[in-house]
């Protein structure tokens, strides 16, 4: 009597295991794909100043960059850049996509090049923000730029394809 006793509080303990296990396998699954702690993001943010100067204009450009994900991010050097266009017509376009910007005199800025390491790459830690200010020379006349700030992460074989973030501001000096 005691035989079927133990077969079946064996069957029973396995039966336990087997459901206490799906149960947290299902927990970390429904953790990792609601809570996304697997997508690596960053928030970018562009300030500008502009002082005029005698003849000229100064541009400030403030870069940040924060990490506000739970994943390290590593971000490369090539790809990565501020980019500034010269608005090449006026015609009273509200749409800033629809205007024509000066893609030939554009000027491409490298950023956040003291932190890179040799390989042409910088990693930013979860909760870290990162900050570099540029100086810029300007024409001294009246004209309207987009700055464009373009981050690249570094190219992973293992698991993730190229990720970009971007963020635009269109200033207007001389008025």
């Amino acid at each position: 009597m005691s035989l079927p006793d133990a077969a079946t509080a064996d069957i029973l303990q396995k039966l336990a295991q087997a459901l206490a296990f799906f149960v947290g396998s299902l927990w970390v699954l429904l953790n990792y794909l609601l809570d996304r702690t697997h997508i690596r993001r960053l928030q970018l943010s562009l300030d500008t100043t502009v002082l005029k100067k005698e003849n000229r204009y100064d541009l400030i450009i403030a870069i940040s960059v924060n990490n506000p994900g739970r994943t390290n991010v590593e971000i490369t050097r090539e790809g990565s850049g501020i980019m500034i266009f010269e608005l090449t017509r006026n015609d009273g376009v509200a749409n800033v996509r629809d205007s024509q910007w000066d893609d030939e005199g554009a000027v491409a800025v490298d950023i956040f090049t003291g932190n890179m390491s040799r390989e042409g790459y910088m990693s930013i830690e979860p909760g870290l923000t990162v900050k570099e200010e540029r100086l810029i020379l300007l024409p001294a006349r009246e004209a309207v730029f987009l700055l464009r700030l373009r981050v690249l992460r570094k190219r992973s074989w293992l698991r993730y394809p190229r990720r970009t973030w971007n963020t635009t501001k269109v200033i207007m000096i001389g008025q």
